[in-house]
């Protein structure tokens, strides 16, 4: 009976470890290329309103969506489209690929990211990866235990970072423990705006120059 309890606990440290859940979280914003259009390729957080809208407000850049609720990186490879416009393509993955459930390994997800690269060169896109956002808790924070460590990692390949957390909200940003509140959307808007405020061809507000 001991011998069978300490194999689960062996493969229990196993599949967490695949999952990011003991690797560095570092990471640090970089800045991120001007650019004519502003792509969202991500999940439910960029489908759902009103966080498009609210950079669009702030910046006057032109932005489009690519999101599907649930998707992780393994389905951002079924979307080279996403590129197709060029401009800049702000990626946002790694909270899906951390899920045990239904994510990927932070070894594939590396892999998967460096490929969204290599296809943005190809397309002329620039790219910037998305940090420090959604503070995952609850049911849908326990089975992401190694969300930082995804972030820290991709945040680690070329292409710009944007830091989420810079205006998330205190307080119940995620109501549910995944997805942001509409008001949270409107802080990290921000946090876009920042970042894009280079590419803003007509400025609405002081936060482009």
């Amino acid at each position: 009976m001991k011998w069978a309890l300490a194999l689960l606990a062996v493969l229990a440290l196993w599949q967490l470890a695949r999952y990011g859940a003991f690797a560095p979280t570092a990471a640090q914003t970089r800045p991120v290329s001007p650019a004519p259009i502003i792509t969202l390729f991500g999940a439910s957080n960029f489908s759902r309103p009103p966080l498009a809208d609210e950079i669009r407000a702030l910046t006057g850049c032109e932005v489009r969506v690519i999101a599907k609720a649930g998707a992780n990186s393994d389905w951002a490879l079924t979307r080279p489209d996403a590129f197709d416009a060029g401009g800049l393509v702000i990626i946002a993955f790694t909270g899906n690929d951390a899920a045990l459930h239904r994510g990927v390994p932070l070894s594939r997800s590396v892999a998967n990211h460096r490929e969204l690269l290599a296809r943005a060169q190809r397309g002329g896109a620039s790219v910037a990866h998305v940090i420090g956002g959604p503070r995952f808790h609850g049911p849908r924070g326990w089975v992401r235990p190694g969300a930082r460590a995804y972030a820290a990692a991709v945040a680690a390949l070329p292409g710009g970072v944007i830091d989420e957390g810079r205006h998330l909200p205190e307080g119940n940003a995620m109501p549910d423990g995944l997805h942001t509140s509409p008001e949270a959307a409107r802080h990290i808007a921000r946090a876009y705006a920042e970042a894009i405020r280079p590419c803003c061809p007509h400025p609405r507000s002081g936060l482009c120059p």
